[in-house]
This record gives C-alpha cells, sequence and structure tokens, in this order.
C-alpha cells in the first residue's frame, strides 16, 4: 500500500540562526529531491523560529554574584555560551537586557531519577526558599548597583 499524501514534521533547533537557515534549505532540497526521483509532488514549508537565549553580560556578572550572597561562593555557575532552554524568553532578551536564570532543584534523593518533562517528576521543595531569596537579592542589588544606573 503507497499513501497519497506524507507528513513529515519536526522541530529546529540551533544556537545561531544562520544554521537555521541553512538547516531550512537543506530540507527543502532533499524535500524536493527525494519527490523528482520518485515523480511525486513536495511542498516543503519550513518555518525558523526563535533565536537561542544570549545573556546580558552585566546582569550575568549582578545575578552570579547575587545568587552567591546568598548561597555561597561556588554554589552557581553560569552557562556562557547560547543556549536554547528557553527560546520564548530570547525574544524578551532581544528587546529588553536579560539573564535567562535556572534553579537547581537535584537532591541526594531525586538526581538521576527522572527529568523536568517526567511524569514522575517531584520537584524538591528546600529549594524553593533559597531560590526565591536569591530572586530577591538580585532585585536588590540591580537597584543599588552603580552599573545599572539605578540607586
Amino acid at each position: 500500500m503507497i499513501p497519497d499524501e506524507c507528513i513529515l514534521e519536526g522541530t529546529i533547533r540551533a544556537t545561531d540562526r544562520t544554521i537555521m537557515e541553512q538547516i531550512k534549505k537543506e530540507i527543502e532540497e532533499t524535500a524536493a529531491s527525494i519527490a523528482s526521483a520518485y515523480h511525486a509532488d513536495c511542498e516543503a514549508f519550513v518555518m525558523i523560529g526563535l533565536n537561542a537565549v544570549e545573556n546580558d553580560p552585566e546582569l550575568i556578572r549582578l545575578s552570579k554574584t547575587s545568587a552567591e550572597e546568598i548561597l555561597g561562593a561556588g554554589n552557581s555557575y553560569i552557562i556562557d555560551k547560547k543556549h536554547l532552554g528557553g527560546e520564548n524568553f530570547s525574544e524578551y532578551s532581544s528587546k529588553v537586557p536579560g539573564c535567562y536564570m535556572f534553579v537547581g532543584i537535584a537532591t541526594d534523593k531525586t538526581e538521576g531519577k527522572f527529568g523536568l518533562h517526567s511524569p514522575i517528576f517531584e520537584i524538591a521543595e528546600e529549594v524553593l526558599s533559597p531560590a526565591s531569596a536569591v530572586f530577591a537579592n538580585i532585585v536588590l542589588n540591580y537597584f543599588s548597583d552603580e552599573d545599572t544606573g539605578f540607586k
């Protein structure tokens, strides 16, 4: 049995827009070549989505300092490359400087047992209070930091 129609769907994710544009071009060319080889029609619709997150360097510094004031030195780290953890956030931070952060939730009891999108995900409630304190401290330091221009 040969179907009348075939639909292939997916997501393109990359940290660089030029890479996404190259992937789009290659998908369109490959789809057209396969269709031509089998004397079929092909319609390729490839949409390039959102950009990767790029954190503002000054807000990274402020956030790391603020986190370590609450959590202690060495208890925070910076992802210093573009990342795909919050493409929606990338739209905001392309207009206004931002800093996308992750809150660590792994404990001795939960580490390696499941991922964030698992149906058996279990929040480690003991991280909520320190995480809230870190975010509050970032705000306080932001408005008192001379480099941000607010006092």
